[in-house]
């Protein structure tokens, strides 16, 4: 596996978008390397089909996810799936959720979101962004 703290989700790249202090202050420690994280490919198909989605937003982007493991959606995480979500839950925002959701559970650790309540009903530890730097700042 890797060295991979937490999973993001599309909410932490979209609201880096829009401008969201406290979730820039977070982005930025991923990039100096005080946290590793990765995403689900799956977040990144959310993310890219967005309409307001263009082509300066994906330079910007693309820079970021540099830093940023990009987790592909492999057989494990595939067949996992199915037990997170049911054949009525089958739009991409519910798709992207299970996806994080297994993609954390075989990492074995936490999701990092601005929608935890997209994730209470399922077995994984789940952060927003100022609740995750809190931890990170009071178990050093």
């Amino acid at each position: 596996m890797t060295d991979t703290q937490i999973i993001l989700d599309s909410s932490i790249l979209g609201d880096y978008k829009q401008g969201t202090e406290n979730v820039k202050r977070f982005v930025h420690r991923i990039i100096d390397g005080d946290i590793s994280a990765g995403v689900s490919a799956l977040s990144l198909v959310t993310l890219w089909a967005d309409p307001s989605f263009d082509r300066k937003t994906e330079i910007g982007f693309t820079t970021i996810l540099e830093f940023i493991e990009i987790v592909p959606l492999n057989a494990l995480i595939a067949k996992s799936m199915p037990a997170n979500i049911s054949m009525t839950d089958t739009n991409l925002p519910f798709l992207e959720v299970s996806a994080v959701v297994c993609t954390a559970q075989l990492y074995g650790c936490p999701v990092v979101c601005e929608k935890t309540e997209d994730y209470e009903r399922f077995d994984v530890e789940v952060y927003d962004c100022e609740s995750y730097l809190l931890k990170l700042e009071t178990n050093l």
